[in-house]
Protein backbone atom coordinates (compact mmCIF):
# COMPACT_ATOMS: atom_id res chain seq x y z
CA UNK A 1 0.00 0.00 0.00
CA UNK A 2 1.52 3.43 -1.21
CA UNK A 3 1.42 5.63 2.14
CA UNK A 4 2.67 9.17 1.02
CA UNK A 5 2.98 12.12 3.84
CA UNK A 6 2.38 15.65 3.23
CA UNK A 7 4.52 17.57 5.16
CA UNK A 8 4.33 21.96 5.53
CA UNK A 9 6.76 24.35 6.95
CA UNK A 10 6.82 24.67 10.58
CA UNK A 11 8.15 24.50 13.94
CA UNK A 12 11.67 24.73 15.20
CA UNK A 13 13.71 24.63 18.33
CA UNK A 14 12.44 27.70 21.05
CA UNK A 15 15.85 27.72 21.92
CA UNK A 16 18.61 30.12 20.73
CA UNK A 17 21.95 29.17 20.31
CA UNK A 18 24.85 31.12 19.44
CA UNK A 19 26.46 31.42 15.74
CA UNK A 20 29.75 30.28 16.24
CA UNK A 21 32.48 32.68 14.09
CA UNK A 22 34.94 30.48 12.19
CA UNK A 23 37.86 30.98 9.93
CA UNK A 24 38.29 27.59 8.00
CA UNK A 25 37.92 27.99 4.06
CA UNK A 26 35.77 25.40 4.35
CA UNK A 27 32.70 26.84 6.00
CA UNK A 28 29.40 26.85 4.55
CA UNK A 29 26.20 28.43 4.29
CA UNK A 30 27.46 31.29 6.65
CA UNK A 31 24.30 33.48 6.72
CA UNK A 32 25.89 36.54 6.55
CA UNK A 33 25.71 39.12 4.22
CA UNK A 34 27.85 41.86 2.96
CA UNK A 35 27.16 45.77 2.32
CA UNK A 36 26.15 46.64 -0.93
CA UNK A 37 27.65 49.69 -2.37
CA UNK A 38 27.49 51.54 -5.75
CA UNK A 39 30.91 51.24 -6.49
CA UNK A 40 31.98 51.86 -10.25
CA UNK A 41 34.34 49.27 -12.11
CA UNK A 42 38.19 49.30 -12.04
CA UNK A 43 39.55 51.49 -14.69
CA UNK A 44 36.53 52.90 -15.55
CA UNK A 45 37.62 56.79 -15.20
CA UNK A 46 40.76 56.22 -17.74
CA UNK A 47 39.37 57.51 -20.72
CA UNK A 48 38.29 60.92 -20.15
CA UNK A 49 39.38 62.53 -23.44
CA UNK A 50 43.10 63.42 -22.75
CA UNK A 51 44.93 59.91 -24.64
CA UNK A 52 43.50 61.44 -27.92
CA UNK A 53 44.96 64.55 -27.62
CA UNK A 54 48.14 63.27 -27.53
CA UNK A 55 50.38 64.60 -30.29
CA UNK A 56 53.59 62.21 -30.24
CA UNK A 57 56.97 63.59 -30.94
CA UNK A 58 58.42 62.07 -33.99
CA UNK A 59 61.49 60.37 -32.48
CA UNK A 60 61.00 56.81 -30.67
CA UNK A 61 63.51 55.06 -30.54
CA UNK A 62 61.84 51.60 -31.09
CA UNK A 63 59.59 52.46 -34.26
CA UNK A 64 59.76 50.04 -36.35
CA UNK A 65 59.74 52.38 -40.31
CA UNK A 66 56.85 51.31 -41.92
CA UNK A 67 55.02 51.88 -45.37
CA UNK A 68 53.55 55.76 -45.40
CA UNK A 69 56.38 57.08 -43.47
CA UNK A 70 57.91 60.25 -44.37
CA UNK A 71 61.86 60.48 -43.93
CA UNK A 72 63.53 64.02 -44.10
CA UNK A 73 67.26 63.82 -45.04
CA UNK A 74 70.02 66.50 -45.44
CA UNK A 75 73.10 66.13 -47.49
CA UNK A 76 75.96 68.86 -47.50
CA UNK A 77 79.49 69.05 -48.36
CA UNK A 78 80.42 67.85 -51.87
CA UNK A 79 76.80 68.13 -52.64
CA UNK A 80 73.97 69.92 -50.69
CA UNK A 81 70.41 68.03 -50.88
CA UNK A 82 67.38 68.29 -48.48
CA UNK A 83 65.24 65.40 -49.39
CA UNK A 84 61.21 64.65 -47.80
CA UNK A 85 60.97 61.00 -49.12
CA UNK A 86 58.05 58.71 -48.28
CA UNK A 87 58.27 54.99 -47.98
CA UNK A 88 56.82 53.25 -50.85
CA UNK A 89 54.60 50.05 -51.44
CA UNK A 90 57.76 48.26 -51.57
CA UNK A 91 59.28 49.31 -48.43
CA UNK A 92 61.85 52.00 -50.02
CA UNK A 93 62.74 55.46 -50.29
CA UNK A 94 64.49 56.69 -53.45
CA UNK A 95 66.63 59.29 -53.00
CA UNK A 96 67.61 61.27 -56.04
CA UNK A 97 70.59 61.08 -58.05
CA UNK A 98 71.64 57.83 -55.82
CA UNK A 99 68.94 55.13 -55.83
CA UNK A 100 66.55 53.18 -53.43
CA UNK A 101 67.24 52.19 -50.46
CA UNK A 102 64.71 49.59 -48.15
CA UNK A 103 64.40 51.03 -44.89
CA UNK A 104 61.11 49.36 -43.82
CA UNK A 105 61.12 46.97 -40.91
CA UNK A 106 64.23 49.09 -39.53
CA UNK A 107 63.78 50.57 -35.86
CA UNK A 108 64.07 54.44 -35.84
CA UNK A 109 67.33 54.15 -34.17
CA UNK A 110 68.73 52.88 -36.69
CA UNK A 111 67.14 55.35 -39.52
CA UNK A 112 70.09 57.47 -39.24
CA UNK A 113 73.28 55.39 -39.71
CA UNK A 114 71.42 53.11 -41.88
CA UNK A 115 70.94 55.99 -44.56
CA UNK A 116 73.89 57.38 -44.54
CA UNK A 117 75.54 54.36 -44.81
CA UNK A 118 73.74 53.98 -47.88
CA UNK A 119 74.65 57.50 -49.59
CA UNK A 120 78.40 56.78 -48.63
CA UNK A 121 78.85 54.10 -50.34
CA UNK A 122 77.90 56.28 -54.34
CA UNK A 123 79.40 59.83 -52.55
CA UNK A 124 82.61 58.40 -50.45
CA UNK A 125 84.23 62.60 -50.32
CA UNK A 126 83.07 65.21 -48.22
CA UNK A 127 79.65 63.92 -47.59
CA UNK A 128 77.60 64.67 -44.45
CA UNK A 129 73.93 62.86 -43.88
CA UNK A 130 71.58 63.69 -41.36
CA UNK A 131 68.37 61.74 -41.46
CA UNK A 132 65.11 62.00 -39.59
CA UNK A 133 61.58 60.17 -39.19
CA UNK A 134 59.37 63.56 -40.28
CA UNK A 135 56.22 61.96 -40.26
CA UNK A 136 54.31 58.64 -38.79
CA UNK A 137 51.81 56.97 -41.52
CA UNK A 138 48.39 57.98 -41.30
CA UNK A 139 46.22 55.27 -40.92
CA UNK A 140 42.44 54.85 -40.02
CA UNK A 141 41.16 51.89 -37.49
CA UNK A 142 37.80 50.59 -36.81
CA UNK A 143 37.42 50.61 -33.33
CA UNK A 144 33.99 48.32 -32.09
CA UNK A 145 32.16 46.28 -29.34
CA UNK A 146 31.88 47.41 -25.86
CA UNK A 147 32.83 51.07 -26.42
CA UNK A 148 30.82 54.24 -25.62
CA UNK A 149 30.61 55.27 -29.53
CA UNK A 150 32.08 52.58 -31.96
CA UNK A 151 33.40 53.80 -35.50
CA UNK A 152 36.53 54.15 -38.02
CA UNK A 153 39.49 57.15 -36.32
CA UNK A 154 42.00 58.59 -37.76
CA UNK A 155 45.60 58.47 -36.34
CA UNK A 156 49.00 57.28 -37.08
CA UNK A 157 50.64 54.13 -37.11
CA UNK A 158 52.49 55.00 -33.91
CA UNK A 159 49.42 55.63 -32.04
CA UNK A 160 48.66 53.43 -29.01
CA UNK A 161 45.64 51.24 -27.86
CA UNK A 162 44.55 54.13 -25.30
CA UNK A 163 44.02 56.61 -27.77
CA UNK A 164 42.07 54.61 -30.34
CA UNK A 165 39.79 53.33 -27.36
CA UNK A 166 39.86 57.36 -25.92
CA UNK A 167 38.80 58.44 -29.65
CA UNK A 168 35.78 55.82 -29.34
CA UNK A 169 34.60 57.41 -26.15
CA UNK A 170 36.41 54.97 -23.82
CA UNK A 171 34.94 50.98 -22.88
CA UNK A 172 31.19 50.67 -21.96
CA UNK A 173 30.30 49.29 -18.32
CA UNK A 174 29.89 45.73 -19.95
CA UNK A 175 33.62 45.70 -21.98
CA UNK A 176 36.66 43.92 -21.45
CA UNK A 177 39.70 45.22 -20.15
CA UNK A 178 41.44 42.09 -19.70
CA UNK A 179 40.86 40.76 -23.03
CA UNK A 180 40.80 43.34 -26.18
CA UNK A 181 41.65 42.07 -29.94
CA UNK A 182 43.36 43.58 -32.54
CA UNK A 183 42.93 42.04 -35.61
CA UNK A 184 44.35 42.62 -38.89
CA UNK A 185 43.17 40.55 -41.92
CA UNK A 186 40.10 38.71 -40.02
CA UNK A 187 42.73 37.18 -37.43
CA UNK A 188 44.15 38.06 -34.01
CA UNK A 189 47.49 39.51 -33.85
CA UNK A 190 47.51 40.54 -30.20
CA UNK A 191 45.77 41.01 -27.62
CA UNK A 192 46.09 43.44 -24.71
CA UNK A 193 44.69 43.49 -21.24
CA UNK A 194 44.86 47.05 -19.59
CA UNK A 195 45.46 45.73 -16.68
CA UNK A 196 48.64 46.13 -17.36
CA UNK A 197 48.79 49.59 -17.86
CA UNK A 198 46.42 50.02 -14.57
CA UNK A 199 47.89 48.14 -12.28
CA UNK A 200 51.45 48.13 -13.17
CA UNK A 201 52.26 50.94 -15.76
CA UNK A 202 53.01 48.77 -18.31
CA UNK A 203 51.99 49.84 -21.92
CA UNK A 204 52.72 47.25 -24.72
CA UNK A 205 52.59 49.10 -27.94
CA UNK A 206 52.05 47.63 -31.58
CA UNK A 207 52.26 49.56 -34.77
CA UNK A 208 48.91 49.69 -36.30
CA UNK A 209 47.82 49.34 -40.17
CA UNK A 210 45.03 51.19 -41.97
CA UNK A 211 41.88 48.76 -41.80
CA UNK A 212 42.79 47.38 -38.22
CA UNK A 213 40.27 46.84 -36.04
CA UNK A 214 40.24 47.12 -32.42
CA UNK A 215 37.17 44.65 -30.88
CA UNK A 216 36.15 44.81 -27.13
CA UNK A 217 34.03 42.07 -25.95
CA UNK A 218 32.50 40.95 -23.19
CA UNK A 219 33.57 41.00 -19.63
CA UNK A 220 33.80 37.68 -18.42
CA UNK A 221 33.81 37.52 -14.71
CA UNK A 222 33.60 40.22 -12.18
CA UNK A 223 33.94 40.29 -8.64
CA UNK A 224 32.97 43.88 -6.65
CA UNK A 225 35.20 44.33 -3.36
CA UNK A 226 34.82 47.03 -0.84
CA UNK A 227 35.30 47.67 2.63
CA UNK A 228 38.82 48.79 4.11
CA UNK A 229 40.72 48.59 1.24
CA UNK A 230 42.49 51.35 -0.93
CA UNK A 231 40.73 50.59 -4.40
CA UNK A 232 37.06 49.74 -3.80
CA UNK A 233 36.36 48.97 -7.11
CA UNK A 234 34.30 45.86 -9.51
CA UNK A 235 37.24 43.96 -10.91
CA UNK A 236 37.26 41.62 -13.69
CA UNK A 237 39.47 38.74 -13.94
CA UNK A 238 39.96 36.33 -16.47
CA UNK A 239 40.10 32.63 -15.53
CA UNK A 240 41.01 32.33 -11.94
CA UNK A 241 41.88 35.09 -9.00
CA UNK A 242 43.31 34.46 -5.96
CA UNK A 243 41.63 36.10 -2.84
CA UNK A 244 45.08 37.34 -1.52
CA UNK A 245 45.78 38.56 -5.04
CA UNK A 246 42.39 40.51 -5.00
CA UNK A 247 43.03 41.49 -1.67
CA UNK A 248 46.84 42.79 -1.74
CA UNK A 249 47.74 43.42 -5.15
CA UNK A 250 44.14 44.79 -6.63
CA UNK A 251 42.50 46.27 -3.13
CA UNK A 252 45.73 47.18 -1.54
CA UNK A 253 44.47 45.97 1.53
CA UNK A 254 44.70 48.37 4.27
CA UNK A 255 46.33 47.42 7.72
CA UNK A 256 43.74 47.67 9.84
CA UNK A 257 41.71 44.90 8.39
CA UNK A 258 40.78 42.13 10.21
CA UNK A 259 37.98 40.04 8.44
CA UNK A 260 36.24 39.02 4.36
CA UNK A 261 32.81 38.39 4.19
CA UNK A 262 31.95 36.63 0.65
CA UNK A 263 28.26 36.62 -0.45
CA UNK A 264 28.31 34.34 -3.53
CA UNK A 265 25.69 32.76 -5.96
CA UNK A 266 25.80 28.68 -5.02
CA UNK A 267 22.91 27.23 -7.40
CA UNK A 268 19.99 29.68 -7.33
CA UNK A 269 20.52 30.22 -3.54
CA UNK A 270 22.64 33.29 -1.99
CA UNK A 271 25.92 32.09 0.66
CA UNK A 272 27.69 33.71 2.78
CA UNK A 273 31.14 32.71 3.59
CA UNK A 274 33.75 34.77 6.31
CA UNK A 275 37.12 34.39 7.28
CA UNK A 276 39.73 35.78 9.05
CA UNK A 277 42.41 37.26 6.95
CA UNK A 278 45.37 35.59 8.48
CA UNK A 279 43.50 32.38 7.94
CA UNK A 280 43.42 32.66 3.96
CA UNK A 281 44.43 30.14 2.02
CA UNK A 282 46.74 31.04 -0.94
CA UNK A 283 44.94 28.63 -2.96
CA UNK A 284 41.69 29.67 -2.05
CA UNK A 285 40.43 31.58 -5.95
CA UNK A 286 37.15 33.61 -6.04
CA UNK A 287 34.06 33.02 -8.27
CA UNK A 288 32.44 35.24 -10.96
CA UNK A 289 30.11 37.57 -9.29
CA UNK A 290 31.39 37.32 -5.75
CA UNK A 291 30.78 40.34 -3.33
CA UNK A 292 33.55 41.04 -1.11
CA UNK A 293 33.75 43.51 1.63
CA UNK A 294 36.53 43.66 4.15
CA UNK A 295 36.11 45.10 7.44
CA UNK A 296 38.41 45.57 10.49
CA UNK A 297 37.26 44.26 14.27
CA UNK A 298 33.90 42.80 12.30
CA UNK A 299 34.44 40.06 14.20
CA UNK A 300 34.32 41.45 17.57
CA UNK A 301 32.52 44.80 17.15
CA UNK A 302 29.60 43.78 14.35
CA UNK A 303 27.26 41.58 13.29
CA UNK A 304 25.58 41.02 9.09
CA UNK A 305 22.43 39.86 9.42
CA UNK A 306 19.73 39.71 6.26
CA UNK A 307 16.11 40.32 6.16
CA UNK A 308 13.76 39.54 3.68
CA UNK A 309 9.81 38.92 2.65
CA UNK A 310 7.05 41.26 2.79
CA UNK A 311 9.38 45.01 2.72
CA UNK A 312 10.58 47.67 0.07
CA UNK A 313 13.40 45.44 -0.49
CA UNK A 314 15.76 43.11 1.00
CA UNK A 315 18.05 44.37 3.33
CA UNK A 316 21.37 42.87 3.89
CA UNK A 317 23.83 45.04 6.40
CA UNK A 318 26.07 45.26 8.86
CA UNK A 319 24.02 45.94 12.86
CA UNK A 320 26.00 46.51 15.95
CA UNK A 321 26.97 43.55 18.05
CA UNK A 322 23.69 42.99 20.70
CA UNK A 323 20.88 44.43 18.94
CA UNK A 324 17.94 43.22 19.68
CA UNK A 325 15.03 42.80 17.45
CA UNK A 326 13.10 45.31 17.90
CA UNK A 327 15.47 48.14 16.67
CA UNK A 328 16.30 46.22 13.25
CA UNK A 329 12.59 46.23 12.70
CA UNK A 330 12.43 50.01 13.21
CA UNK A 331 15.47 50.25 10.38
CA UNK A 332 13.26 48.95 8.16
CA UNK A 333 11.19 50.12 5.06
CA UNK A 334 7.90 47.90 5.52
CA UNK A 335 5.02 47.79 3.55
CA UNK A 336 1.09 48.07 4.20
CA UNK A 337 1.46 44.55 4.18
CA UNK A 338 3.94 43.51 6.65
CA UNK A 339 2.87 41.12 9.15
CA UNK A 340 5.61 41.63 11.35
CA UNK A 341 3.44 40.11 14.26
CA UNK A 342 4.42 36.67 12.96
CA UNK A 343 8.27 37.05 11.63
CA UNK A 344 10.44 34.26 11.78
CA UNK A 345 14.24 34.19 12.53
CA UNK A 346 16.71 31.33 10.64
CA UNK A 347 19.34 30.55 12.67
CA UNK A 348 22.55 28.46 11.39
CA UNK A 349 23.49 27.17 15.13
CA UNK A 350 19.73 26.03 15.34
CA UNK A 351 19.69 24.36 12.05
CA UNK A 352 23.27 22.63 12.88
CA UNK A 353 21.54 20.47 16.08
CA UNK A 354 18.24 20.20 14.13
CA UNK A 355 20.41 18.27 11.63
CA UNK A 356 22.30 16.44 14.19
CA UNK A 357 19.17 15.62 16.08
CA UNK A 358 17.80 14.20 12.25
CA UNK A 359 20.91 12.02 11.50
CA UNK A 360 20.31 10.30 14.92
CA UNK A 361 17.01 9.14 14.31
CA UNK A 362 17.65 7.85 11.46
CA UNK A 363 20.44 6.23 12.22
CA UNK A 364 18.38 4.88 15.03
CA UNK A 365 15.55 4.02 12.76
CA UNK A 366 18.09 2.14 10.39
CA UNK A 367 19.46 -0.05 12.96
CA UNK A 368 16.06 -1.65 14.23
CA UNK A 369 15.00 -2.02 10.65
CA UNK A 370 17.78 -4.91 10.75
CA UNK A 371 17.20 -6.00 14.17
CA UNK A 372 13.76 -7.18 13.62
CA UNK A 373 12.90 -10.96 13.56
CA UNK A 374 9.94 -12.37 11.53
CA UNK A 375 7.71 -15.17 12.90
CA UNK A 376 6.33 -16.31 9.88
CA UNK A 377 7.58 -16.56 6.38
CA UNK A 378 4.32 -14.44 4.82
CA UNK A 379 5.29 -11.55 7.58
CA UNK A 380 9.33 -12.17 6.49
CA UNK A 381 8.21 -11.51 3.18
CA UNK A 382 6.67 -8.27 3.92
CA UNK A 383 8.93 -6.95 6.32
CA UNK A 384 11.67 -7.35 3.33
CA UNK A 385 9.70 -5.56 1.42
CA UNK A 386 9.01 -2.73 4.12
CA UNK A 387 12.50 -2.39 5.29
CA UNK A 388 13.65 -1.80 1.68
CA UNK A 389 11.11 0.97 1.51
CA UNK A 390 12.80 1.98 5.15
CA UNK A 391 16.17 2.48 3.69
CA UNK A 392 15.15 3.94 0.30
CA UNK A 393 13.72 6.72 2.58
CA UNK A 394 16.23 6.80 5.19
CA UNK A 395 19.09 7.92 2.49
CA UNK A 396 16.72 10.65 0.95
CA UNK A 397 16.01 11.67 4.56
CA UNK A 398 19.68 12.17 5.11
CA UNK A 399 19.41 14.43 2.46
CA UNK A 400 17.06 17.08 3.89
CA UNK A 401 18.54 20.35 5.65
CA UNK A 402 16.89 21.82 8.62
CA UNK A 403 16.19 25.59 7.98
CA UNK A 404 16.85 26.56 11.29
CA UNK A 405 13.90 28.10 12.19
CA UNK A 406 13.20 29.57 15.29
CA UNK A 407 9.78 30.47 16.44
CA UNK A 408 9.21 33.46 18.50
CA UNK A 409 5.55 32.54 19.46
CA UNK A 410 2.93 34.30 21.25
CA UNK A 411 4.31 35.19 24.17
CA UNK A 412 7.12 37.47 22.43
CA UNK A 413 8.66 40.96 23.20
CA UNK A 414 11.19 41.88 20.40
CA UNK A 415 12.80 44.12 22.76
CA UNK A 416 13.91 41.17 24.80
CA UNK A 417 15.10 39.08 21.46
CA UNK A 418 18.99 39.24 20.82
CA UNK A 419 19.91 38.93 17.23
CA UNK A 420 22.52 36.70 16.06
CA UNK A 421 25.86 37.41 13.51
CA UNK A 422 24.21 35.17 10.28
CA UNK A 423 20.34 35.51 11.61
CA UNK A 424 18.04 35.59 8.79
CA UNK A 425 14.60 37.59 9.42
CA UNK A 426 11.47 36.43 7.43
CA UNK A 427 8.37 39.14 7.07
CA UNK A 428 5.65 37.47 6.01
CA UNK A 429 3.00 39.11 4.25
CA UNK A 430 -0.39 39.27 5.49
CA UNK A 431 -2.33 36.52 4.60
CA UNK A 432 -6.73 36.04 4.68
CA UNK A 433 -6.18 32.59 3.44
CA UNK A 434 -6.66 28.76 5.14
CA UNK A 435 -4.88 25.89 3.70
CA UNK A 436 -6.21 22.20 4.10
CA UNK A 437 -3.66 19.99 3.02
CA UNK A 438 -3.15 16.05 3.87
CA UNK A 439 -5.64 13.21 3.71
CA UNK A 440 -8.28 15.29 2.96
CA UNK A 441 -10.70 14.51 -0.33
CA UNK A 442 -9.82 17.35 -2.02
CA UNK A 443 -6.75 19.69 -0.94
CA UNK A 444 -7.35 23.42 -1.21
CA UNK A 445 -7.13 26.84 -0.02
CA UNK A 446 -9.69 28.89 1.71
CA UNK A 447 -10.70 32.92 2.24
CA UNK A 448 -10.59 32.96 5.72
CA UNK A 449 -13.67 33.48 7.55
CA UNK A 450 -13.27 33.65 11.41
CA UNK A 451 -16.67 32.38 12.26
CA UNK A 452 -15.09 28.63 10.70
CA UNK A 453 -14.03 25.90 12.75
CA UNK A 454 -11.15 23.35 12.10
CA UNK A 455 -13.73 20.96 11.09
CA UNK A 456 -15.81 23.11 8.72
CA UNK A 457 -12.63 24.20 7.00
CA UNK A 458 -11.74 20.21 6.46
CA UNK A 459 -15.36 19.81 5.32
CA UNK A 460 -15.20 22.15 2.80
CA UNK A 461 -12.27 20.11 1.56
CA UNK A 462 -14.18 17.01 0.94
CA UNK A 463 -14.03 15.76 4.57
CA UNK A 464 -11.44 13.30 5.49
CA UNK A 465 -10.82 10.62 3.65
CA UNK A 466 -9.70 7.10 4.39
CA UNK A 467 -6.46 7.04 5.19
CA UNK A 468 -6.60 9.90 7.54
CA UNK A 469 -5.13 10.04 10.89
CA UNK A 470 -7.44 11.67 13.63
CA UNK A 471 -4.60 11.84 15.94
CA UNK A 472 -2.72 13.58 14.03
CA UNK A 473 -4.08 16.36 12.69
CA UNK A 474 -1.84 19.65 12.83
CA UNK A 475 -2.40 23.35 12.75
CA UNK A 476 0.58 25.16 11.81
CA UNK A 477 0.57 29.14 12.11
CA UNK A 478 2.03 31.87 10.19
CA UNK A 479 4.73 32.06 12.72
CA UNK A 480 6.04 28.63 12.87
CA UNK A 481 3.99 27.28 16.23
CA UNK A 482 2.10 24.35 15.68
CA UNK A 483 -0.91 22.77 17.27
CA UNK A 484 -1.90 19.62 17.84
CA UNK A 485 -5.37 18.97 17.60
CA UNK A 486 -6.64 15.56 18.83
CA UNK A 487 -9.00 12.33 17.29
CA UNK A 488 -11.88 14.15 18.15
CA UNK A 489 -12.09 17.48 16.16
CA UNK A 490 -11.90 19.25 19.70
CA UNK A 491 -10.13 22.37 19.81
CA UNK A 492 -10.98 25.57 21.94
CA UNK A 493 -10.09 28.93 21.78
CA UNK A 494 -6.79 28.55 21.91
CA UNK A 495 -6.12 26.47 19.01
CA UNK A 496 -8.86 28.61 16.97
CA UNK A 497 -7.96 28.68 13.34
CA UNK A 498 -6.42 32.04 11.91
CA UNK A 499 -5.76 33.96 8.96
CA UNK A 500 -2.78 32.36 7.22
CA UNK A 501 -2.71 29.12 8.65
CA UNK A 502 -2.30 25.84 6.94
CA UNK A 503 -4.46 22.84 8.18
CA UNK A 504 -2.24 18.98 7.99
CA UNK A 505 -4.33 16.23 8.22
CA UNK A 506 -1.73 13.41 8.74
CA UNK A 507 -1.57 9.79 6.83
CA UNK A 508 -2.56 6.55 9.10
CA UNK A 509 0.14 4.09 9.66
CA UNK A 510 -0.32 0.75 10.49
CA UNK A 511 1.85 0.18 13.52
CA UNK A 512 1.08 -3.45 13.92
CA UNK A 513 3.45 -5.09 11.94
CA UNK A 514 6.91 -3.40 13.30
CA UNK A 515 7.35 -0.87 15.93
CA UNK A 516 9.64 0.98 13.29
CA UNK A 517 6.68 2.77 12.02
CA UNK A 518 6.74 4.66 15.21
CA UNK A 519 10.09 5.74 14.36
CA UNK A 520 8.94 6.51 11.23
CA UNK A 521 6.40 8.77 11.92
CA UNK A 522 8.08 10.98 14.25
CA UNK A 523 10.82 11.43 11.89
CA UNK A 524 8.00 12.83 9.21
CA UNK A 525 7.15 15.26 12.16
CA UNK A 526 10.80 16.12 12.90
CA UNK A 527 11.46 17.42 8.92
CA UNK A 528 7.91 18.91 8.67
CA UNK A 529 9.27 20.98 11.57
CA UNK A 530 12.97 21.32 10.64
CA UNK A 531 12.78 21.63 7.06
CA UNK A 532 9.04 22.22 5.35
CA UNK A 533 9.45 19.44 2.68
CA UNK A 534 7.31 16.64 1.33
CA UNK A 535 9.04 12.95 1.85
CA UNK A 536 6.92 10.02 0.58
CA UNK A 537 7.83 6.55 2.28
CA UNK A 538 6.57 4.18 -0.74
Amino acid sequence: MKKILFLMFALVSLSFATTEIESDISIEDEKIVTSQHDITYFGENLFNGSFKNIKHTTFNSDYVINFGDKININIWGSINENFILKVDNMGNIFIPKIGHVKIKGIKNSKLQSTIKEFISKYRKKDIHVYAYLDMFQPIQVFVSGNVKQAGLFNGNSNDNILQFLDKAGGISKSGTYRNILLKRDNKIIKTFDLYNFLINGINNSVLFNTGDVIFVGNKTNIVTLDGTIKNPFVFEFQDTLSLLTLLSEYGSLQPESTGVIIERIVGNEKKFFKFKIEDISSDYLVNNGDSIFVSSDFFTDNIMIKVEGEIQSDSNGIYNKNITLDKVIDSLSLTSDSDVENLIIYRKSVAKKQKQLLLFNLDKLEKELFSQNSQTMSQAKLSNLERNSFLEFIDRARTVEPKGLVVIGDNKSYKDIVIENGDTIIIPKKSDIVLVQGEVSFPSAHTFDKSLSLSDYIEKSGGYNDNSNLEEILIIHLNGTVTKVDKSGFFDSKTMIKAGDSIVVMQNIDTKDIQAWKDVTKIFYQIAVSAGVLITLF
